[in-house]
């Protein structure tokens, strides 16, 4: 009888085994399934990630990014161009180093206007100054952004007026003289 319940016993601890054995294969299997569609996701993303930073690069109109006190993170080849200076000469110098004094009010109330956050876009009209120390009528258009750090950060659009400028004053011209 002991014999018996020992064989028995042998029995029931291989099929709890067993038993185990298939649950442990069935949670590997749902754990490779899982970590190949987050594999699959991260590709997608990276690749969306690549596609927008080759749009933020490329992209005709100016964008910078600035931190919370005003200072430039980021710049891409269209602002570089507009300003004539170099990508790295601009990194980490306050927004103000590209403006004209007579807007210095204006660009510090869209930064904190950027910073309260009270809207989830900010709008201001201002000049820019260039390394040819030439003006340029530009619009600023900020939006808040957090970092994958947590930091905040804004996203910018600096889109050239100068036509539209030249425009209103042939306008005005050409009314004053008729």
């Amino acid at each position: 009888v002991k014999a018996g319940l020992t064989i028995a016993r042998v029995g029931v601890e291989a099929a709890i085994k067993d038993q185990l054995l298939c649950r442990l294969e069935l949670q590997q299997t749902l754990h490779l399934a899982k970590i190949q569609e987050l594999e699959q996701l991260r590709t997608e993303l990276e690749s969306t990630r690549d596609a927008f930073a080759v749009l933020y690069e490329q992209s005709p109109v100016g964008y910078i990014t600035l931190d919370a006190k005003g200072h430039i993170q980021n710049v891409n080849a269209a602002f570089v161009a507009l300003l004539g200076y170099s990508r790295k000469r601009l990194l980490d110098l306050p927004i103000s180093f590209v403006i004209d004094r007579q807007d210095l009010g204006k660009v510090w109330w869209h930064v904190s206007q950027c910073e309260k956050a009270r809207q989830n876009r900010v709008s201001t009209e201002l000049r820019l100054l260039t390394q040819a120390h030439k003006t340029i009528v530009a619009q600023l258009i900020s939006v808040p952004y957090a970092s994958s750090s947590g930091k905040k950060l804004f996203l910018s659009a600096v889109v050239d007026l100068s036509e539209r400028t030249r425009n209103e004053q042939a306008i005005y011209e050409a009314k004053e003289f008729a």
